[in-house]
């Protein structure tokens, strides 16, 4: 409102702008008009308009108040546009987030949203565009399409524009955006404990964010092997089931292997783990050492292993006469029997072989040593023929004790032994043999 003091009868006139009305002492004059006014007056002036641009607007008239030229000048203000809080969605597809936006009452708005085609408008959102902001905040409701198949968080946003921005793309003055952070997803793995012992159709299981293509490998642990369904689409957001067998550990520590579940994009999806551990195996031998009769014999071991364990004997050939009756078997879990041959030793010293019994591809391995006696041999001639009768006198009995039985029946004489009944003289014996 304005009160012009022009004195009676001056005249002066005023070109109103598009966007400025005025009420001139109970008369309307409309925006474009021209006022031509002679005196005094007081002048009401309404902005018929919200203002299109940030900055402000003004419109100026010249009026000689007193023989004083005046400069009078009606300014409006620049709208504003004020931007919401940022949006943040859950990683499933369909989550939905708010925000708003509030400009100054009456001008023209549009809002649109880039975010590669993941991005839309929730079904409830009030609106995207406007001819006249609203006295308050505009809400904006929106809502991913599908579910992130990224690890990472990923970004759309709302592009808010009003007044002058809405036409002129040079015009960014009034323009805001709103961004929508959509969080990456995620898969959580699991872990089994596993015996020893080979295993088939095991489970363990993963949660993946629901809505995305997964895949499973084995990155860790050749001795795993899965079966069943390894790759599908949904994950469901619930408990899946991978399914896999195990061989039997043929190491005595606990083994470690990993499955990992790759959902959603194949470079920077997320992941997760699975992890299968397994015990250490068992194994023993149960002597170190054998010691055999110089005959043809044999002479044997305990093996006991975990179920499954394959177990081999090197060197698996004869070593000094003395051969491994087994060179491979598997174990059972109980004791197995290992037996090891020998010829008969005809040499005068004891002969040995070292073997060692060790689980294929393990950590499990025992040395046996088996060792055989030599044959001892002795020389009969006459000084030991002497040196045993003497021995008779002590109260042996030359046919309960012969001592020179060297074809399994008495028949000492048949070597020239005569007197062998003591009655006189000691016995006596021509030349020598062994036995």
């Amino acid at each position: 409102e304005i009160q012009i003091t022009a004195r009676p009868g001056q005249q002066w006139v005023f070109d109103m702008p598009d966007w400025l009305s005025a009420l001139l002492d109970g008369q309307n004059i409309p925006s474009g008009a021209t006022i031509t006014h002679q005196g005094p007056a007081n002048v009401v002036f309404r902005a018929e308009e919200a203002n299109p641009r940030a900055e402000s607007r003004s419109v100026s008239f010249n009026i000689e108040v007193n023989g004083i030229n005046q400069e009078i000048t009606i300014v409006q203000a620049g709208s504003t546009l004020i931007k919401g809080d940022d949006i943040s969605l859950d990683a499933e597809a369909d989550s939905e987030g708010a925000s708003a936006f509030t400009a100054t009452e009456g001008l023209q708005w549009l809002a649109s949203l880039s975010g590669d085609g993941w991005l839309d408008w929730s079904a409830t959102n009030p609106g995207s565009s406007g001819a006249e902001a609203p006295d308050g905040a505009q809400p904006l409701k929106v809502k991913a399409t599908t579910s992130n198949p990224l690890a990472q968080a990923r970004s759309g946003k709302i592009t808010v524009k009003a007044g002058a921005s809405v036409g002129d793309a040079g015009y960014t003055n009034l323009t805001q955006e709103i961004e929508v952070l959509q969080a990456g997803s995620i898969v959580t793995g699991s872990a089994v404990d596993l015996s020893a012992e080979a295993a088939s159709n095991q489970a363990s299981a993963f949660i993946a964010t629901a809505g995305l293509d997964w895949v499973a490998n084995v990155t860790n642990g050749n001795w795993i092997s899965l079966t069943g369904t390894t790759s599908g689409y949904p994950t469901t957001g619930n408990l899946q089931n991978i399914t896999f067998d195990v061989s039997v550990n043929p190491s005595s520590t606990q083994r470690s292997g990993e499955v990992v579940v790759r959902a959603g994009d194949e470079t920077d999806g997320p992941t997760g783990t699975i992890t299968v551990n397994q015990l250490g195996s068992n194994f023993s031998v149960s002597d170190t050492e054998l010691v055999l009769a110089y005959v043809a014999t044999s002479g044997s071991v305990i093996v006991k292993g975990t179920n499954g364990l394959l177990w081999t004997v090197s060197p698996s050939e004869s070593i000094n006469g003395i051969t491994p009756a087994t060179i491979s078997q598997i174990a059972d879990g109980n004791a197995q029997v290992l037996n090891f041959d020998v010829t008969e030793n005809i040499g005068t010293t004891v002969r040995e072989a070292i073997f060692t019994v060790a689980v294929t591809n393990g950590d499990h391995s025992k040395r046996v040593r088996v060792k055989q006696k030599a044959r001892v041999t002795v020389t009969i001639d006459q000084s030991v023929l002497q040196s045993y009768s003497a021995r008779l006198l002590l109260g042996y009995n030359w046919l309960s004790h012969p001592p020179f039985d060297a074809d399994g029946t008495n028949k000492a004489t048949s070597h020239g032994i005569t007197n062998v009944n003591l009655s006189s003289s000691p016995p006596t014996m021509t030349g020598s043999y062994t036995i």
